[in-house]
């Protein structure tokens, strides 16, 4: 998934990527490389830059 801030701070979808480029380090390294990027998602939306629907 591909955002970027506005420069007012709010975040603009461009794309979204079905397997993104790190996706392959998963199996070589064995870390849960998705769960630590979903986990980053979540906190930055309850945090200052996040927004209510």
């Amino acid at each position: 998934m591909d955002l970027k801030l506005t420069p007012e701070g709010q975040p603009v979808w461009l794309e979204v990527n079905p397997q993104g480029q790190f996706l392959f380090l998963e199996p070589l390294t064995g870390m849960p490389l998705t769960e630590h990027f979903a986990d980053f998602l979540l906190a930055a939306a309850d945090g200052p830059q996040g927004t209510e629907n």
